[in-house]
């Protein structure tokens, strides 16, 4: 046997001998290498702040955070009928379920808007599009007869 197997054997009895008595073996302190300037390491969240920082995007950070609390900030009934469908350069689109709730949440779009200042900032959402229910597709298939096709017949 080598010098080196005798020497891995020995460290494996000690650390049998050991674990079996009881004895945890010390861990080591995790040394960091030397670096200097910006190559030091960083916290996590002070990294992704500064990320957030230089690509100008806190605004959409925030405007995201905000709005995953969409029912908090409108309120569950309106939130159940009205979604957030994007935010883009300062315009939020909104989805309602209904041409009613379109109607209603139009009549609330100041209300929203000031609300939305609080919690952002203003200036952050410059402004609020209502868009009503997708309508139903009549097309299907390849090829297409213009005309208002079979809704033409009811009366």
């Amino acid at each position: 046997m080598s010098e080196e197997e005798e020497a891995a054997q020995s460290a494996l009895r000690r650390l049998r001998a050991a674990v079996r008595g009881g004895v945890t073996p010390r861990k080591r302190e995790p040394v960091a290498p030397q670096r200097s300037g910006d190559r030091d390491p960083a916290l996590v969240g002070d990294a992704v702040r500064q990320f957030l920082q230089q690509h100008n995007l806190e605004a959409r950070q925030q405007v995201a955070r905000v709005l995953e609390d969409w029912a908090g900030l409108v309120g569950a009934d309106v939130a159940a009928h009205v979604a957030v469908e994007s935010f883009d350069d300062g315009a939020l689109i909104l989805r309602a379920a209904s041409t009613a709730w379109a109607n209603q949440m139009r009549l609330l779009q100041a209300t929203v808007q000031r609300r939305l200042d609080e919690e952002l900032g203003a200036g952050v959402v410059t402004s609020i599009r209502v868009l009503g229910p997708t309508a139903p597709s009549w097309k299907f298939g390849q090829r297409h007869v213009p005309g208002r096709g079979p809704r033409d017949t009811y009366g």
